[in-house]
């Protein structure tokens, strides 16, 4: 077998992976909704994050060693 014809047998595998997973998702795109998430949560994730980056920025201070 040449690599020519490994490489068109892995692009057609790759091209029906692809039609698969189209077809599902046609399938069941009715029933996908958006999440959104409660506003106090993204808050908390909000707060959380500016302290991990206050953190990052002053990791000198609060390593050992």
């Amino acid at each position: 077998m040449t690599n020519t014809t490994v490489a068109v047998r892995q692009a057609l595998k790759k091209l029906l992976e692809k039609s698969r997973c189209g077809n599902v998702q046609f399938r069941f795109q009715d029933k996908a909704r958006l999440y959104n998430l409660p506003q106090e949560n993204i808050m908390n994730l909000q707060q959380l994050t500016s302290e991990r980056d206050m953190y990052v920025a002053d990791k000198s201070k609060y390593q050992v060693g």
